[in-house]
């Protein structure tokens, strides 16, 4: 059956059926339907979808052709079995990237043997927000280091000076979103995650010594040891 438009789900009317061993995923859960602009999909579920990890609910995104769709945490949809309901080239060029910057975790799926035939998912959620102390405490290093090379603005004299304050806080907040833009084409969830996980780490070190010093340094100052 050729179809610009396919509703899969549990229930006995959606185009593309899941089993009803998998639960966890709905009644009519996903549409998929070819636009003008490419492959587009719509969660319509209770319990979500991710795409390439990314949590989709209840939003509209464009795929491609080899993107990893996972119903509910507990369903991966191979594009075999979407792509006999779609009237569609199997390459889509030029196509808008999904708003990263509105995605609040990402899952890291680790699937069971495809021969038992269910397809199962271990549901890993790992936050892409949250603070980043590398990218804080580093600011236009750690930026180079993951392609946010306005970070540089912190290099220019006086102007720089004053805004290192809140590009830092900024890093800070918003670090391992912009990096996870940047990255996502180039490497995998977990590789990026374990990257991140270091930047913190060491930068939370730096930090505290940095602290620690400045706190020695204005005893000494206050004691008379040293006279500026």
């Amino acid at each position: 059956m050729i179809n610009n438009k396919i509703l899969i789900g549990r229930s006995y009317d959606c185009n593309l059926r899941i089993d009803e061993r998998f639960n966890m995923v709905s009644n009519h859960h996903a549409i998929i339907s070819v636009t003008q602009k490419g492959i587009l999909f719509e969660d319509i579920s209770t319990n979500g979808s991710t795409v390439n990890g990314i949590n989709v609910h209840h939003r509209s995104v464009i795929i491609r052709l080899g993107d990893i769709l996972v119903l509910a945490s507990q369903y991966q949809l191979k594009w075999e079995i979407i792509q006999p309901y779609l009237h569609t080239p199997t390459v889509i060029n030029d196509v808008p990237d999904f708003d990263y910057a509105n995605a609040t975790k990402f899952t890291k799926p680790v699937y069971t043997n495809d021969s038992n035939d269910e397809n199962q998912v271990n549901d890993k959620a790992i936050s892409i927000g949250g603070w980043n102390w590398g990218a804080f405490t580093f600011s236009w290093l750690w930026g180079v280091s993951n392609r946010i090379y306005w970070s540089l603005i912190v290099m220019i004299p006086i102007v720089g000076w004053v805004a290192w304050p809140i590009i830092a806080i900024l890093l800070g907040i918003k670090g391992n979103q912009w990096a996870w833009e940047k990255a996502r084409n180039t490497t995998d969830a977990e590789k990026f995650m374990r990257t991140q996980k270091t930047w913190n780490t060491v930068g939370l070190i730096f930090f505290c010594i940095s602290i620690i010093f400045y706190i020695a340094y204005a005893i000494l100052i206050i004691n008379g040891v040293i006279h500026v």
